[in-house]
């Protein structure tokens, strides 16, 4: 079953690019929480590269955290393993967490199916929003 817009989010502590791990209840004071499930092979999430670090900057300034992460088989896309991630991450200069979940648990507890997909949580860790990134200045 995955989580629904109302529904507190799932809970998640991955290893990311800063070599640290980000996890969910570590963001407790954080007003709104963005999680994106991304990967570096995805032409769409490519094109979104660029504005999606823009507004994960943009939000930090209010307190919005922002943490992408990458569930896609490393052995399937060898451009999606976490040396790639951490180089991706690095070389685009990635304002938000880069995580990866190899067992792909996350992904499925959220009911992700693509890339990019969006989840917003509220200061409850209630999904208020899933589906494409949208932005509007």
């Amino acid at each position: 079953m995955s989580a629904a817009v109302g529904d507190v989010a799932p809970g998640f502590a991955l290893p990311n690019t800063d070599r640290g791990v980000s996890s969910l209840g570590e963001l407790g004071d954080a007003p709104a929480v963005v999680v994106a499930f991304w990967c570096n092979h995805c032409p769409y999430v490519r094109a979104w590269e660029e504005r999606f670090n823009a507004i994960a900057r943009e939000y930090s300034d209010r307190g919005v955290a922002t943490v992408a992460i990458c569930a896609n088989d490393a052995e399937a896309y060898p451009g999606d393993s976490f040396e790639a991630m951490t180089e991706r991450a690095a070389e685009q200069g990635y304002v938000f967490a880069y995580a990866q979940d190899e067992g792909q648990d996350v992904a499925r507890a959220y009911g992700a199916e693509r890339t990019p997909e969006v989840y917003v949580l509220d200061g409850e860790r209630r999904i208020r929003y899933h589906g494409a990134i949208k932005w509007r200045r």
